[in-house]
């Protein structure tokens, strides 16, 4: 007998395929990826909404005390409101975690809209709410005649925001989606296949 037939006698004896998942590891792992990206959209949520009612919160207080211009008051309402937005969509989207079922790909779907929900904050948060900041900000600066020392720090924070935010997303956020996807499209078609 060949090799590959006596092969197949040994396969279809221990009724087994030969190229097993374990599905009960599989599914561990992309439960711990789901509890991963589930952490890292509440750290950002909850760190974000802090930081805006913590610098707004300053800011109103700074601008009521030293009777600062209007933009400073607009700042301070914009960081507010961002606040407000982010607990909203934070609620929004915990009621929306209800409609994954408890499967391993109800979590591998899971943990894809929590990735997807980190790449639509960076790119909020470097187009709706650091552009919106910087153009009041440079109206109080020039109402304010302020020196070119502050407008260089300005113009530094900002450009080093903008880096660093399009690296998280293309460095961590982008990949991180794009390796689940990969994960569910295998999961899928292999289930596909087996059915046939």
């Amino acid at each position: 007998m060949e090799f590959d037939e006596l092969k197949k006698i040994w396969d279809t004896q221990n009724n087994t395929p030969m190229y097993a998942i374990n599905e009960e590891t599989l599914h561990k792992r992309i439960q711990t990826k789901k509890d991963r990206t589930t952490r890292l959209v509440n750290l950002t949520e909850i760190a974000l909404t802090i930081i805006n009612v913590g610098v707004g919160s300053f800011l109103l207080w700074d601008s009521i005390i030293d009777n600062e211009g209007v933009y400073s008051y607009l700042i301070a309402a914009f960081m507010l409101f961002s606040a407000g937005y982010l607990i909203i969509d934070r609620i929004r989207r915990q009621r929306e975690a209800n409609r994954f079922n408890r499967s391993m790909l109800g979590d591998l779907d899971h943990a894809i809209a929590n990735a997807d929900r980190l790449i639509v904050l960076s790119r909020k948060v470097i187009w709706w709410y650091n552009l919106p900041i910087l153009l009041l900000l440079i109206l109080k600066l020039m109402q304010a005649q302020s020196g070119w020392l502050t407008w260089l720090l300005i113009a530094l924070a900002f450009t080093l925001a903008y880096f660093l935010g399009r690296w998280e997303l293309n460095r961590c956020h982008l990949p991180r989606k794009e390796s689940l996807k990969t994960l569910r499209d295998t999961l899928t078609e292999d289930s596909i296949e087996m059915v046939r």
